[in-house]
């Protein structure tokens, strides 16, 4: 089901560009972006929350980055009445090809309508998607045991790269999934699969998806997907500055999202009760292995003496500071800033992280 982060990937690039606009808009006069990253994060944070809170696209999607990972959650709701004739006339085309139904979803914390079926002999799946701002999609997949996987999909939507141990196969538009499964079936032949059943198909999906975000968030979105993507959308291509104003804007927000994966996990595998994390969460700071820099700059810049600066506030490209801090691991270099920074400026290491993306809880002095 790697097909479905492609495409919702691409669809939060698109809602990003609306949000970078608006961002561009407001202070266009701010001579440095990454300067101002954390003040435009929480203004974007506000547009967001004025988006959702008016309803459309904006609220069904959960955000404007995609989530790191997802929980399928069964509904009795129907798809978007727009698409409900679609569904079912793909759903009966399958059940005639043998496939069973799993059920109805909402891919939680997005909202977003999934129905899933499974076939019982092949070990294959297939997935009917409904999205605001993309319609109605399907796929139909068969993993194996070696890690790879297959899909074949009629859309013809511009989507994020695949992971390297995923084929995607486009059919021509408007291909029923049944059709898709015959083509699907040929290429199963010899095949040592992993099946798909009515029981797994959860729990293998969130898995993939977290699988799929895993790479993608370590991997990093590249220059060329995202020019790729925007001039779909836009119908021109970017300017390379756009492009990486894009770049380091998604690269922060990431950081931020998975700031918060990490405090959540942390709490939840903890034995400290909620009362207590309250009492100090405010003074946890994650410092990740992908940390940008410039997060790491904007703490030496709350706790450091004003002469490390340039006369417009920035740290000197050719600092040894900053060279330091940008060809260091995020974690090391953030260790060493504790060295440079007044006995009472620096930080408690709090706790050790070694999950899919490894980090440190760090404790900001009192007054921070």
């Amino acid at each position: 089901m790697a097909l479905f982060l492609q495409i919702v990937g691409a669809v939060f690039v698109a809602l990003f560009l609306v949000v970078i606009a608006t961002v561009l808009l407001l202070r266009w006069k701010i001579k440095s972006w990454a300067k101002q990253m954390a003040h435009q994060v929480e203004e974007t944070g506000g547009l967001m929350e004025k988006f959702a809170a008016g309803g459309g696209p904006m609220a069904a999607l959960g955000g404007v980055m995609e989530p790191l990972t997802l929980n399928l959650k069964r509904t009795h709701e129907p798809p978007d009445e727009d698409y409900a004739l679609q569904i079912k006339a793909w759903t009966k085309g399958l059940k005639e090809a043998g496939f069973v139904e799993v059920g109805d979803f909402e891919a939680e914390p997005t909202m977003l309508w999934l129905r899933a079926l499974a076939h019982p002999e092949s070990g294959a799946a297939a997935a009917f998607y409904v999205m605001p701002l993309a319609g109605a999609w399907y796929d139909v997949t068969a993993r194996f045991r070696d890690g790879t996987s297959i899909a074949l999909t009629d859309t013809q939507r511009e989507m994020t790269d695949m992971p390297p141990w995923s084929t995607l196969i486009r059919m021509e538009a408007g291909t029923p999934p049944a059709k898709a499964y015959e083509k699907l079936l040929r290429k199963l032949e010899d095949k040592d699969v992993t099946r798909y059943t009515v029981e797994n198909f959860v729990e293998a999906f969130e898995e993939e998806y977290r699988r799929g975000t895993l790479w993608r968030v370590k991997r990093g979105d590249t220059p060329d997907e995202l020019r790729r993507i925007t001039a779909a959308d836009t119908g021109k291509e970017p300017d390379s500055e756009f492009v990486q104003q894009l770049l380091e804007s998604r690269k922060q927000m990431r950081a931020h999202q998975i700031d918060q994966l990490l405090k959540d996990e942390w709490l939840k595998n903890s034995e400290m009760s909620a009362y207590e994390y309250e009492k100090i969460e405010d003074r946890l700071i994650v410092i990740h292995e992908l940390t940008p820099p410039e997060m790491l700059i904007d703490i030496w810049a709350e706790n450091c003496d004003a002469d490390d600066f340039d006369e417009d506030g920035d740290l000197p490209e050719d600092s040894e500071l900053r060279q330091m801090l940008e060809s260091r691991d995020p974690r090391k270099a953030f260790r060493t800033l504790q060295q440079k920074l007044p006995a009472e400026a620096r930080f408690e290491h709090f706790a050790t992280l070694d999950g899919d993306i490894a980090g440190d809880l760090w404790l900001s002095p009192d007054g921070y």
